[in-house]
C-alpha cells in the first residue's frame, strides 16, 4: 500500500513548491503536532482570570505647569521656601482606584534622575534643614538592572518625610480642572518646602519647558469632586507645586492608603509600571506603608509629558498588583487621561503566568527551528530560556553552570551584560555565580547551554526580548578588555513581531548594532546576537584587525546611514534580517490554573518564535536540547513552572541557588533532533521512514532535505541519511 502510493504520488509531487516560512503569531497550528512536554504543576504565579483583575489607572489624569520661576533656588546653605507656588503637576485620582479608603491617605514624592538611580533633597515631607541630595548609585538601572536607591532609609531623616490628607470623601467641594493649577478648591497648602533644590532651579517661566527640579509645597483634597467637567465623583486630588527639569527627571509618587499588605520597604518583584522596580529596597519612615505608585517624566523637543500608575503588590508575595502605563501628552494641552490596564482575555495583558506545554518542529527548507511555549505571561514575569547545541562536542560546550558577573578570574569570564533585574549587570549574570559567594545556576548535568533567550510583556502592551551566545568561557574580548559578544534587546508594541533587525535602534546606534571602539566592555545590539558577532568580526578581518573609527564609518560598514546608496561592505557581510521572529498572543484563561494541572494539551495560544539554526550555532543534523522557566521578582525567583518539573513542584527561588540536576527528572526537552529522527523523538528508527513518506506525499515542508522545491531526491536523499546515522551529539 505504501509502496503504491510512493510511485502513484512520484509524478504527481515532483515539482511542488517550497512551503512560506511559518507564519509567527503566537498561535499554535497543525504544524507543531503533538507536546514535546506538558505541564503537570498548578501554576503558582496566578492565574489568568478575568475575575481577579481590576482595571488599573481608569480616570486618572495628570497635567504639568511648568511655568513658576519662584520658591526655593538652587542653593541650600541659608533659609529657603516654596511659599505661595501654586504650579506644578496636578493629579486626579478616582478614589475607587485607590480602593476605596475610608482613613486618611498618606502621600509622598520626590525628585530623581533619569533612571531613577540618583534621589534629590526635595521630599514632600520635608527634609531637615541642610539636607543635601540624598543620592543613589547612579548606576543606570533601567538598563543594568540594579537596585540603585537600595540604602535610602527615610527613618534616618528627622520629621515626617509624607503628608497625611484627610479623608472627606463625602464632601462636595465643587470643580477643578486638571491644568497643573490649584485652583481654589484646594484651599492652603498642607507642606511648604524648607531647603532648596539640589537639582537645579529652575528659571524659564514656560508652562513645557523647565531646566531644574524643585518640589515647593503640596496641596491636597479627598472629596467628591468635578474633575474636568465629569460628573462629580469621590477623587484624591493633589498639586505637587514646583518644577520638573525637561531633560527627563522623574517625579516619584507613593500612596499609603491604610490597606493591608502595604510596603514600608519596597519589594523587587512590583509590576512593570516605569521606574518602580529601581526603587527597591528604599525604606520610608515607620508609619509609612505604600499601596500604590505614579511616576512623571517630561522632555523631548515639544516636550512630552508621561506618566505610570500602578497598585504594589501585596507585601513581598508578587501577587496582588498591577497596572503601568498611563499615557503622555503634548504640553499645552498637556493633560493625560488614564484608560485604565486591560483585563483578561487580552492579547497582550495577563494577571497570572503559566507554562502550559511546550512545541518545537525543525522547518528544514527555511533552516529554522519553530517554538510556541502556550501559557500566558504577566507583564511582570520573564520566560526564561537555554538551549544546548551539541554540534562540536570537542570545542565549546557552553556553560553547566551560569557564569557570574565577577572579573576576579580574569578578562572574559563574565556572560554579557543583558536585561533588567535585581542586582546589577542584568538578568543573565545575576542568575550565575553572583561575584563568587553563589553556585550560579545549574543545569542536568548532561545539559550545557549555549544560547540565552528570555522575554517578558514590557509596560504593559510591549513584547521585549533579550539574547546572548554562552560560551564555556564566557564572552570574547578585545585585548584591551572589549566585548566581541553582544547584549541583545529588541521590543516592539504587542501585536508586532519583533524580526531582530535593527530597526527601533537605527539612530543611536547604525543598523542596530553599537559600535565597538575595541574598549567597551559591553556592546548591545538589536540584531541577533551570533550575527552581531560575525558582523564586527567580518569588519575586523576586511580592517587589518582595526575597530571601526567612528559611527559614521561603523554606519558605511552596515550599509546604512550616511551612505545607504553606496555601502563598504559587502553584502555578504551585513547583518541579515529574519534570524529570529518571536510574536505573543497572552489571550488563554484555560489550561491549568492555581490548583489544577488539567488541561495544558488545550492551550493554543502564548509565546512564539521561529530562530535560525545557525543563529544558534546548530545545523539540520544537530540535537537541540531546551531548558526554561517562567521566572519573576527581578530575576530572584524561580516559579514552580519549568520545563519538565515533576508534578508536586513549588518555586524554586534564587536561581544561583538552584541546581536542577537535584531536581527528580530531567529538566531539559529535546526541541529537534537530526534530520534521519522524522518524528524529532531522539531515536531513528524504521518509522522515521514511513513518517518520512507520509510527510512527503502531503507535501510537508519538514521533508525538503535540499532546499528549493520539494522533489523525489529528497526521499532518497533522507534514506541515504537514515541509513548513515546522521545524529549528532
Amino acid at each position: 500500500m505504501r509502496l503504491s502510493r510512493f510511485a502513484a504520488g512520484i509524478a504527481m509531487l515532483a515539482g511542488t513548491s517550497a512551503s512560506l516560512a511559518q507564519t509567527i503569531d503566537g498561535t499554535r497550528d497543525a504544524s507543531y503536532g503533538t507536546a514535546k512536554w506538558l505541564q503537570t504543576v498548578p501554576t503558582s504565579f496566578g492565574d489568568n482570570r478575568a475575575d481577579l483583575c481590576q482595571s488599573i489607572g481608569n480616570g486618572v489624569r495628570v497635567a504639568l505647569n511648568n511655568s513658576n520661576t519662584a520658591g526655593v533656588d538652587g542653593s541650600n546653605g541659608g533659609p529657603s521656601s516654596g511659599a505661595g507656588v501654586i504650579t506644578g503637576i496636578e493629579i486626579a485620582i478616582p478614589l475607587i482606584q485607590l480602593g476605596n479608603p475610608t482613613g486618611p491617605v498618606r502621600v509622598t514624592a520626590f525628585n530623581s534622575g533619569g533612571f531613577y538611580d540618583y534621589l534629590s533633597n526635595q521630599v514632600v515631607g520635608g527634609l531637615p534643614a541642610g539636607t543635601g541630595n540624598l543620592g543613589g548609585n547612579g548606576s543606570g538601572g533601567f538598563l543594568g538592572g540594579s537596585a540603585p536607591l537600595n540604602g535610602i532609609n527615610f527613618n534616618n531623616f528627622a520629621g515626617d518625610q509624607f503628608v497625611s490628607v484627610a479623608n472627606t470623601a463625602a464632601t462636595n467641594i465643587g470643580s477643578v480642572t486638571i491644568d497643573g493649577t490649584a485652583d481654589a478648591a484646594y484651599g492652603s497648602a498642607l507642606w511648604v518646602q524648607t531647603i532648596g533644590t539640589g537639582f537645579g532651579n529652575s528659571t524659564l517661566g514656560q508652562i513645557g519647558f523647565g531646566n531644574g527640579s524643585e518640589i515647593d509645597g503640596f496641596f491636597a483634597q479627598i472629596a467628591t469632586v468635578s474633575v474636568d467637567g465629569q460628573p462629580a465623583a469621590p477623587h484624591l486630588i493633589m498639586v505637587i507645586a514646583g518644577n520638573v527639569n525637561t531633560d527627563f527627571n522623574k517625579v516619584s509618587i507613593f500612596i499609603d492608603t491604610g490597606a493591608a499588605g502595604g510596603q514600608n520597604v519596597l519589594a523587587n518583584n512590583n509590576p512593570t509600571a516605569e521606574g518602580l522596580n529601581n526603587h527597591q529596597g528604599l525604606t520610608f519612615d515607620s508609619t509609612f506603608a505604600a499601596n500604590y505608585y505614579m511616576s512623571f517624566r517630561a522632555g523631548g523637543a515639544e516636550p512630552v509629558t508621561f506618566a505610570d500608575f500602578a497598585r504594589l503588590h501585596i507585601g513581598n508575595t508578587g501577587n496582588g498588583g498591577g497596572g503601568g502605563f498611563l499615557g503622555g501628552g503634548v504640553i499645552p494641552p498637556n493633560a493625560i487621561v488614564g484608560t485604565g490596564s486591560a483585563c483578561p482575555p487580552n492579547q497582550a495583558v495577563a494577571v497570572g503566568s503559566e507554562l502550559n506545554a511546550v512545541y518545537s518542529t525543525v522547518d528544514r527548507a527555511n533552516n529554522k527551528l519553530n517554538l510556541f511555549f502556550a501559557g500566558n505571561f504577566r507583564a511582570d514575569d520573564f520566560l526564561a530560556l537555554f538551549f544546548d547545541v551539541n554540534e562540536n562536542p570537542a570545542g565549546d560546550l557552553g556553560q553547566n553552570t551560569l557564569r557570574g558577573p565577577s572579573f576576579d578570574f580574569g578578562p572574559g569570564t563574565a556572560n554579557v551584560d543583558i536585561g533588567i533585574a535585581d542586582g546589577g549587570r542584568g538578568s543573565l549574570n545575576r542568575m550565575g555565580s553572583f561575584d563568587g559567594t553563589n553556585p550560579g545556576l545549574t543545569f542536568d548535568s548532561n545539559f550545557h547551554a549555549d544560547y540565552y533567550l528570555n522575554m517578558h510583556v514590557e509596560n504593559v502592551n510591549r513584547l521585549v526580548s533579550d539574547s546572548a551566545v554562552l560560551r564555556t568561557n564566557g564572552r570574547l574580548v578585545t585585548g584591551g578588555g572589549g566585548s566581541l559578544d553582544f547584549g541583545v534587546f529588541h521590543g516592539f508594541d504587542i501585536p508586532t513581531v519583533l524580526p531582530f533587525d535593527g530597526s527601533n535602534w537605527c539612530c543611536d546606534y547604525p543598523g542596530g548594532i553599537q559600535r565597538q571602539d575595541g574598549f567597551l566592555g559591553n556592546v548591545f545590539s538589536h540584531i541577533p546576537a551570533r550575527e552581531s558577532n560575525r558582523v564586527l568580526q567580518g569588519y575586523l578581518d576586511s580592517n587589518s584587525n582595526a575597530f571601526p573609527a567612528s559611527d559614521a564609518v561603523w554606519g558605511d560598514w552596515l550599509g546604512v546611514t550616511p551612505n545607504q546608496g553606496n555601502p563598504v561592505a559587502p553584502l555578504a557581510l551585513r547583518p541579515r534580517a529574519g534570524l529570529i521572529r518571536a510574536a505573543i498572543n497572552n489571550s488563554n484563561v484555560g489550561g491549568i490554573s492555581d490548583t489544577s494541572a488539567t488541561g495544558a494539551d488545550s492551550v493554543t495560544t502564548g509565546f512564539e518564535m521561529s530562530i535560525d539554526l545557525g543563529e544558534l550555532g546548530a545545523t539540520p543534523r544537530s540535537r537541540i536540547k531546551l531548558a526554561g522557566f517562567i521566572i519573576g521578582g527581578g530575576f530572584t525567583n524561580v516559579s514552580n513552572q519549568i520545563i519538565g518539573a515533576p508534578a508536586g513542584t513549588a518555586n524554586l527561588g534564587d536561581p544561583r541557588l538552584i541546581n536542577l540536576s537535584s531536581v527528580a527528572g530531567q529538566q531539559w526537552i529535546l526541541a529537534a533532533s537530526c534530520t534521519a529522527d522524522h518524528d524529532q523523538n531522539g531515536a531513528v528508527e524504521v518509522n522515521d521512514i514511513f513518517g518520512f513518506l507520509n510527510d512527503w506525499f502531503a507535501g510537508n515542508p519538514s521533508t525538503n532535505i535540499n532546499g528549493g522545491i520539494l522533489e523525489v531526491t529528497d526521499i532518497f536523499d533522507y534514506l541515504n541519511l537514515w541509513f548513515q546515522g546522521d545524529c549528532l551529539g
